[in-house]
């Protein structure tokens, strides 16, 4: 292959990135000691350069990448704190019932109780209270005491609530990752990288990495360091809110590794068992395995015993709401398939038009509000458009949307500001509220907009191959140098490759009616090939025997017995074309 193209896999549209074999890329692989298809990746990437080649490689696993002082408003906030702490004022910290609002939670909470703060704190439950800090949790607080609120992962479009706490004499500090609205709350400081104004480098941080920017500098203005376990909840809020991994996240998360694998919370330990994990965590882990627990707790009950999980200091209580975690995780999943194959069956059904939708919209009058966000994730990327999913509350329907790449779902959403709507989010996620009456109106609108941006067409699931791959380059030098490039992440996706003209040999096999195994050749190098959740491609392999193949795979590690393989993880397949 030596030029950029797309083909057209089973499942997916593979879209190569890379440009065949380089002689460029050739001498810098010899310079760095690495294996060409990690060179080849790092070039699809738009590393070339010496130095952007090694600004990537050996970017510094440190708490601080950027100064903080480029934070707009981090010092006004740090200032009033301080004044509360010394004046014993009670302080509110609210939260946000996912992931990356809870570790921002526990990691503030954490932080002033250790600096003598008179401190509580408040998640809202997504059932009860709905999204984020409103009038009623403000009014709360003053008839509680509080002379401070700040908001961690939430505020930057609660404009009444912050308006209720100027009228209480209130001071509220928000702090917060998401987009602005054109009208900004009124609060004594507001803290947000993507305000107006704010020259902070890194616009992506998650909640959670606000959070420690304000913590990090009140230690900095005490002269005290910083405790370990921020660390931690830094790093498992970061992860799991999907920020790029690029640039401070990076060295954020590479840093975060590196404490938790000299120690690690007894709520890690926890989630890293229910897991099965023995190994030395990877940002993977993280995401797939541990962070869904802690977010199950969200999405099906009161998020506010995560906090006490995440900072708990008592064998038997962590381990009782481990367990938790557990059952409802797996309850989770049962939910999300639910809502999953309803959705198929209306796509099925043709009550949803896939050669006229450019957005997928589907409602379910029952559907769990916690759920509907990730299978919408799961829809979007196997039918590569947006999606919106809602179900009914009273008079209002409520919803999540997730989007793909090249559209800007955030956007999307402002250009239909006529009707009143509420939402917020991000490019490439939101939730939102529409009242029943516009609905009809909305979804119309959504549709004809998206048919001027994009052609249906352009709507099709893709994968990215990242470099080419030979079979006899799998082994365990090339799974080495693949670790340099980690943690994977947002931005940074683990690498996938396109293996060309292999031959599909021995027996395939069903593994539990759901997953594919058979074993590929090429110039007398025999690799096992396993799809995950493919049943599909049982059949069409046993057809294919023999016959040669391309496919799109990652590279993994296995151990049985003791004994390392390198083997492939098969992504998507197709007969080979003759070029």
């Amino acid at each position: 292959m030596h030029a950029r193209e797309n083909v057209r896999g089973m499942r997916f549209v593979w879209r190569l990135l890379f440009n065949g074999r380089e002689k460029d890329l050739l001498i810098r692989s010899a310079d760095f000691s690495l294996s060409y298809p990690v060179m080849q990746v790092l070039a699809s990437r738009g590393m070339r350069t010496t130095e952007a080649i090694e600004e990537f490689l050996f970017t510094p696993a440190r708490p601080h990448l950027h100064e903080a002082e480029g934070l707009k408003g981090l010092d006004t906030a740090a200032a009033r704190i301080e004044a509360a702490l010394a004046g014993k004022e009670r302080i509110l910290i609210v939260g946000d019932y996912d992931v990356d609002g809870i570790t921002a939670t526990s990691l503030v909470l954490e932080g002033l109780i250790r600096l003598g703060a008179q401190v509580n704190f408040f998640i809202p439950n997504r059932f009860v209270d709905g999204y984020g800090l409103n009038k009623k949790i403000v009014e709360r607080a003053h008839a509680s005491g509080y002379q401070v609120v700040i908001t961690v992962d939430n505020g930057i479009t609660a404009v009444e609530a912050a308006q209720r706490a100027l009228e209480l004499d209130i001071d509220l500090i928000i702090t917060d990752h998401h987009t602005p609205h054109a009208l900004l709350p009124k609060a004594y400081a507001l803290v947000n990288p993507k305000q107006p104004g704010c020259p902070y480098e890194c616009k992506e941080l998650a909640g959670v990495g606000v959070a420690y920017k304000l913590i990090a500098a009140l230690y900095q203005r005490q002269k005290l360091p910083i405790p370990d376990c921020v660390y931690e909840l830094l790093l498992l809020g970061t992860i799991a809110d999907v920020v790029p991994l690029v640039g401070e996240n990076r060295s954020l998360v590479r840093y975060g590794l590196t404490k938790i694998r000299d120690r690690e919370s007894l709520a890690l330990s926890a989630l890293r068992s229910n897991a099965r994990l023995e190994r030395q965590l990877t940002s993977q882990d993280i995401g797939f395995s541990l962070a869904p627990q802690l977010n199950a707790l969200g999405r099906l009950e009161d998020p506010r015993e995560g906090v006490l999980f995440l900072l708990g200091t008592e064998s038997n209580e962590v381990a009782r709401i481990g367990r938790r975690l557990y059952e409802l995780n797996q309850l989770r999943k049962e939910k999300e398939r639910q809502v999953f194959d309803a959705v198929q069956a209306t796509i099925a059904l043709g009550e949803i038009a896939l050669d006229q939708s450019f957005a997928l919209i589907a409602v379910g009058e029952h559907w769990p509000a916690g759920v509907i966000g990730l299978t919408a994730g799961r829809l979007s990327q196997l039918y590569g458009r947006p999606v919106f999913l809602f179900h009914r509350a009273g008079d209002v329907y409520k919803g999540s949307c997730r989007s793909v790449q090249g559209i800007n779902v955030f956007e999307l959403l402002q250009s239909v500001t006529d009707m009143d709507i509420q939402f917020g989010g991000h490019s490439a996620a939101a939730g939102l509220s529409v009242p029943s009456k516009e609905f009809e109106r909305f979804k119309d609108a959504i549709q004809n907009r998206l048919k001027e941006l994009v052609s249906l067409e352009d709507l099709v699931p893709l994968i990215s191959c990242d470099a080419e791959l030979s079979l006899d380059e799998v082994h365990v030098k090339l799974v080495k140098d693949l670790s340099l490039l980690e943690p994977f992440g947002a931005a940074n996706d683990r690498p996938l490759f396109y293996l060309s003209s292999v031959q599909v040999t021995g027996n395939p096999q069903l593994l539990k009616e759901e997953h594919v195994k058979c074993m590929v050749t090429d110039r007398g190098v025999v690799k096992p090939l396993i799809f995950f959740n493919r049943p599909e491609l049982y059949s069409w392999l046993i057809r294919h025997e023999g016959a040669l193949v391309d496919v799109a795979a990652y590279v993994q590690e296995n151990e049985f017995r003791g004994r390392k393989s390198v083997d492939l993880q098969g992504v998507d397949i197709r007969l080979h074309e003759e070029q």
